[in-house]
């Protein structure tokens, strides 16, 4: 008689159970966690109070709608931070942009959290502002001026107020916004009234100037630290401002050549000439202190003008800088 070999028999049908386990994901315990997790997300996609639609690439080509999950993290007067839950397949990362349809506002994601394997987890940050880099505008989360206190200043007689504001803002790092944020650029912010109701008062532009950045600690989003500049016509017209460009490889003067009423300690030096002393042609600039290379002047002006600082070698080589003095 033939009989069927029993332990040969439970073998293969746990055969068939490991392949379906690995089809459906469930060939390991990772696997297994895994592929739970997403079908709950899926469920909850559905279900959830906390199930939104929002909008990628809004009003380009393609534009498309995404069901995602957000949900609270930290709300303070300064910022509003979420948690984001959205399929990979999205294909948003870090540094997107998108608009969160209910609540009619843009967000962007500052933060992935990596320990999440099934679908997509970040932080958000609500951006509310935009700044226009290279005359395209670019969505930016903002944290505001934290100072209390006003600076004032006297001197001749004239008293004013240092502008003392500071803001980090949180951009896209792309080819476009790394090379566009460097220090001393002045940039312009464009604040929205939800509630205007004359065309003339529905946006306004602001200027700030950038001290410093930070490229470097994510992979595509970068803050930017700035401060408070000054807004006037004069100065809208220099955005970006213009700056005769140096030969470098001749003989210069080297310092910045825009400068404002009553600054003090700006430091110039001489780069391609030996020994020699520096003189100005205006009793409204004053050379503070020099060496043999380099000078510190004195602003005394509270008005816009120019002066020009030149620098005389002891070989007889003369080095000229037109310098402007915006007022305050």
């Amino acid at each position: 008689m033939f009989r069927v070999n029993e332990s040969n028999k439970k073998m293969s049908g746990l055969d068939r159970m490991i392949k379906r386990a690995a089809y459906e994901g469930y060939d390991s315990a990772d696997g297994r966690n895994v592929s739970g997790k997403y079908k709950s997300f899926q469920a909850a996609l559905k279900n959830s109070y906390q199930a939104e639609w929002i909008t990628l690439n809004k009003g380009e080509e393609n534009e498309a709608r995404w069901r995602c999950l957000i949900n609270a993290s930290r709300l303070t007067e300064q910022f509003d931070k979420k948690v984001i839950s959205i399929d990979f397949d999205s294909g948003v990362e870090e540094g997107t942009v998108f608009y969160w349809d209910r609540t009619d506002r843009y967000w962007i994601i500052n933060l992935q959290q990596h320990t999440e394997e099934a679908y997509f987890r970040g932080i958000i940050t609500r951006a509310d502002y935009t700044i226009d880099v290279d005359g395209e505008d670019y969505w930016v989360s903002v944290r505001g001026p934290v100072e209390t206190t006003t600076v004032w200043n006297q001197k001749h007689g004239i008293a004013w107020n240092d502008l003392n504001y500071s803001m980090v803002i949180q951009i896209k790092k792309d080819s476009r916004t790394v090379p566009y944020f460097t220090r001393h650029k002045v940039v312009k912010m464009k604040l929205a009234y939800p509630d205007a109701t004359t065309e003339e008062h529905l946006e306004e532009w602001h200027n700030w100037k950038v001290v410093a950045t930070d490229k470097y600690s994510e992979e595509r989003v970068m803050q930017v630290y700035l401060k408070e500049w000054y807004d006037n016509e004069a100065e809208d017209a220099m955005i970006p401002p213009e700056e005769p460009e140096q030969d470098l490889m001749k003989p210069h003067i080297e310092g910045p050549a825009m400068v404002h009423a009553f600054d003090e300690n700006l430091s110039y030096s001489i780069v391609g000439l030996g020994d020699g002393k520096f003189v100005v042609d205006s009793s409204k600039i004053k050379i503070s202190s020099s060496t043999k290379t380099s000078c510190v002047i004195d602003v005394l002006s509270s008005k816009s003008m120019e002066f020009t600082l030149t620098f005389i070698a002891d070989d007889g080589h003369v080095v000229e800088q037109l310098i402007k003095v915006q007022s305050i």
